[in-house]
C-alpha cells in the first residue's frame, strides 16, 4: 500500500472519529425509508459511544476494569480446567486403588494419592498371604493340570501338595529331631 492510500484512508478515519463531525448530516429527502434512517442513527450512535470511549477517561477506566476482570476469570477458568484434567489422569492412574475403596472420579487428587497408598499397604498384606497360601497351591495346580484333565481331582492334588509341604516337613522335622 502505497503512502497516498494510506494517509487517504487516516483522513477519512479522523473524519468519522472527529466530534464535530460526528453530528454533521446531510440533509436527506423526505422520501428515504425508516430503515434508512435507523442506520444512519446507528451509525452516528456507533460514532458517538467510540467518540466517548475514546474521550472519556472514567469510562476508559470502567472498560480496563472489566477487562481485568474477564482475563482473571478466564485464568481461573484455565486452572480450574487443568486440576480437573489433573484429577482425571491421576484417577485412571490409579483406578484399580479406587476400586478397591469403591470411590468414583470426582474425588480430589489427594485423596486418590491416599488411595494409592492404602492399595499398596493392602496389597503388602495380600502378596505375604498370597505367597503362604494361594501362589503355591496354584502353582501345583496349573503343573498338575498338565497331566490329569479333570479340575475336581487336580484341585484336590495341589491342595494335598501344598499340605503335604506346609504341615508335613514341619511335623517330620519335628519327629525326627525329637
Amino acid at each position: 500500500m502505497n503512502d497516498q492510500k494510506r494517509n487517504e484512508i487516516q483522513e477519512l478515519v479522523n473524519q468519522k472519529l472527529n466530534t464535530s463531525d460526528i453530528f454533521a448530516v446531510k440533509k436527506e429527502d423526505d422520501n428515504k425509508s425508516s430503515s434508512q434512517a435507523k442506520m444512519l442513527v446507528g451509525q452516528l450512535h456507533d460514532a458517538a459511544v467510540m467518540e466517548t470511549v475514546k474521550n472519556d477517561e472514567a469510562i476508559q477506566t470502567k472498560f480496563k476494569s472489566q477487562a481485568k476482570k474477564s482475563i482473571e476469570t478466564e485464568l481461573d477458568v484455565i486452572d480450574q480446567e487443568l486440576k480437573t484434567r489433573e484429577q482425571v489422569a491421576t484417577y485412571n492412574a490409579n483406578d484399580e486403588a479406587c476400586k478397591i475403596y469403591g470411590i468414583n472420579n470426582a474425588v480430589p487428587t489427594w485423596q486418590i494419592k491416599l488411595m494409592r497408598v492404602g492399595s499398596g499397604f493392602w496389597f503388602i498384606i495380600y502378596w505375604v498371604f498370597a505367597t503362604l497360601t494361594i501362589a503355591p497351591i496354584n502353582v501345583f495346580f496349573k503343573g498338575i493340570k498338565a497331566f490329569i484333565k479333570n479340575t475336581y481331582v487336580v484341585f484336590i492334588f495341589a491342595l494335598l501338595s501344598y499340605l503335604i509341604i506346609i504341615v508335613g516337613i514341619p511335623i517330620l522335622i519335628k519327629l525326627l529331631n525329637g
